[in-house]
């Protein structure tokens, strides 16, 4: 036989089949599409050179590794479900008289044509919207948009590259499958239905108790710093726990329902408990592949959304003057008050040469310490935060001296010698008095309100405390804060900025000592840059998530509507009605369909505590913020979640009927 009839069957074979190799072809080239414009992106001339596009080609380059995996997952999982369909195709060949590596050869070309068209059509379109794309990004990072148009080289050899392997492993994954089986199993593949997973009780408890655990470690931690290594931990155990739980779980919720004779022996529940029971086990893996997809979505836009829209808070909160000068000194307080009149000094020869106008100055020195509690005393020194402090209360206290305290907020405090000032937002110390490595003894006198912007964020979620007055702690290291607002324009600012650091770099005095300055504008452009790109892959992993459940979704159908047509066909041979039938398919596809964005939600809402961690870390402290995008985004999710239900319910309709 010439390779040209191999060929034809092939392509004959696709447009049969073109209810399911269309989607397929339409996910393929949607991939090859997004891989492209990933890996341009990340290498852009044009991005790299605009303010803050560097770093968001590393946020992009994290972006590339992750489509590359999940394509690979996606591609080779749903290739599965082709095969389903082709196999009893593939059985009529071999009966014909063509033998297995014959049936091979078609499989080779419809592979080949497979990944022409994907490659051709994925390429071309990436090609087209890269810039758009590019655009996109740099009016999120705040860039300076240009038209010029390129085409990476790099980007088209590494998708062919990459789905190239990923339509050889298609092959080969069609390959083993065809040699294994025998002409009859071929021929009849698509009455084989998989047996229910045994054990179900016990596998279900497992999930369930592997569930609680993932839920517990979201909603009991509460130190930022540890969430990060708790949350893959916790997405491991949710992703396995769901898995069982849909598989096993399922099977046992039908057995239950078998159970209860009222519920069961109903024409609209027979049909379709029965049904479900039969063939849960795969229904159950691709049920809960759908709720995890569904679950990534929720919570890829839930924290990229949050993130960006709340940048002008965190810039706010860190940066509350236009113009921010920070020097540490390692050597002692005392050291840092001359520094501070030396560089005064410094800095005012530069505003009277320019011309500058400060509005509400702010100039103190301050300094971290770090306290582990027993009772009213806290030992002071280093801590590693990144071990368990198990039964040990840290707390972080930002030390100022009165006189600076007076002069910046406009008070008159006074104090004694064994006498404090505290603010302590979160009231986590409610004592009347308090020491320091069983010597320091202070009486608190007042506790205060402040707008005063403590030094360090309170990331790691222990108690923060503001200590005004007492005496200087020793051996750290101090810290002289110069901030102020201008007249200037953004532009002036950052002129600015750079002449007081530039006076700076420059002076042998500053080598043994750490310092910046730094501009609202320029972090708010640093932040915009991070979470803008950030937001950016979010919605193009957030797409490959949609595309993937979308795609499950049609394909579960589409293969349930083929295996349920002749079970629906002899229940209209016993005396089921065509409303009946309609009926029992509602309820199945009700039941089914709606378990995966239900389980979703809850996952999204035990995940919040653990999320609301994480964007902590990256400065983001508005968590109202954080519940109305979690909350936005899951309700634009069900609607578009329900449109796919209503059209791939229509297909699966059709089929039935």
């Amino acid at each position: 036989m010439g390779k040209h009839l191999f060929y034809r069957l092939a392509k004959e074979g696709i447009r049969k089949n073109r209810q399911t190799y269309f989607p397929y072809f339409l996910t393929c080239i949607i991939m090859v599409m997004m891989d492209y414009m990933i890996v341009f992106l990340a290498g852009s001339k044009t991005l790299q050179s605009a303010k803050g596009g560097a770093m968001a080609q590393v946020t992009l380059g994290f972006g590339v590794l992750v489509v590359a995996i999940f394509a690979t997952y996606l591609l080779v999982y749903t290739h599965s479900f082709l095969m389903k369909q082709r196999k009893k195709e593939f059985g009529l060949y071999y009966i014909l008289g063509l033998n297995k590596q014959n049936i091979l050869k078609i499989c080779g070309w419809e592979t080949l044509i497979t990944e022409g068209i994907s490659l051709a059509g994925g390429l071309f379109l990436g090609i087209l919207f890269s810039k758009a794309a590019e655009l996109c990004l740099l009016k999120l990072i705040g860039g300076k948009v240009t038209f010029t148009y390129e085409i990476s080289v790099f980007g088209v050899l590494e998708v062919v590259g990459l789905f190239t392997a990923i339509f050889f492993l298609q092959f080969i994954g069609a390959s083993w499958q065809v040699l294994r089986m025998q002409a009859v199993n071929l021929l009849h593949s698509d009455k084989i239905g998989e047996k229910p997973p045994k054990g179900n009780v016990l596998f279900a408890l497992g999930g369930a108790v592997i569930l609680g655990g993932a839920y517990y470690l979201a909603v009991s931690i509460q130190e930022p710093i540890k969430a990060i290594s708790i949350f893959f931990i916790a997405v491991l155990m949710v992703i396995v726990a769901t898995y069982m739980l849909f598989i096993a779980g399922s099977v046992f919720l039908c057995n239950l329902l078998k159970k209860k004779k009222g519920y069961y022996y109903k024409a609209n529940h027979f049909v379709s408990v029965s049904s479900m029971s039969f063939r849960m086990n795969r229904n159950g893996a691709g049920l809960a592949s759908i709720c995890i997809l569904s679950t990534m979505v929720l919570v890829t836009m839930a924290t990229t959304v949050c993130l960006y829209i709340g940048v002008g808070d965190v810039v706010k909160a860190q940066f509350p003057k236009e113009v921010d000068s920070l020097i540490t000194v390692y050597s002692g307080g005392e050291k840092i008050e001359e520094m501070r009149d030396y560089v005064s000094k410094k800095y005012e020869k530069i505003f009277r040469r320019e011309n500058v106008k400060r509005k509400n100055p702010v100039d103190y020195v301050s300094t971290i310490l770090v306290g582990e509690r027993n009772q009213t005393n806290f030992k002071t020194g280093e801590v590693d935060f990144r071990k368990e402090d198990k039964g040990k209360e840290i707390y972080l206290f930002q030390w100022m001296s009165l006189k600076d305290y007076n002069r910046n907020y406009g008070k008159k405090e006074t104090l004694a010698d064994d006498e404090v000032l505290i603010c302590d937002e979160e009231n986590a110390y409610t004592e009347d008095t308090l020491s320091f490595n069983n010597k320091d003894d202070y009486r608190i006198k007042k506790r205060i309100n402040t707008t005063i912007q403590l030094d360090e964020m309170n990331v790691g979620g222990y108690p923060y405390i503001l200590l005004i007055g007492g005496k200087a702690p020793e051996g750290v290291p101090f810290q002289w804060h110069y901030e102020f607002d201008t007249t200037l324009t953004e532009e002036e600012d950052t002129a600015l900025a750079d002449k007081m650091l530039e006076a700076l770099s420059r002076d042998s005095k500053m080598e043994d000592m750490s310092f910046r300055v730094d501009t609202r504008e320029d972090e708010r452009s640093q932040y915009l840059s991070n979470f803008g790109s950030l937001l950016f892959l979010g919605c193009l992993l957030s797409l490959v998530f949609l595309v993937a459940t979308v795609l499950i979704i049609y394909y579960k159908q589409v293969a349930e509507g083929y295996e349920d047509v002749k079970r629906f066909d002899i229940m209209k041979k016993v005396g089921m009605t065509e409303r009946e039938i309609k009926k029992s398919i509602n309820s199945q596809l009700l039941l089914v369909f709606f378990i995966p964005l239900v389980t979703a939600g809850v996952h999204l809402t035990f995940a919040f505590p653990l999320v609301e961690k994480i964007v902590l870390l990256m400065g983001v402290t508005n968590h109202i913020l954080l519940a109305k995008t979690s909350a936005m985004g899951f309700c634009v999710f069900a609607l578009i979640y329900m449109v796919v239900y209503k059209l791939t319910a229509n297909e699966y309709y059709k089929i039935v009927k």
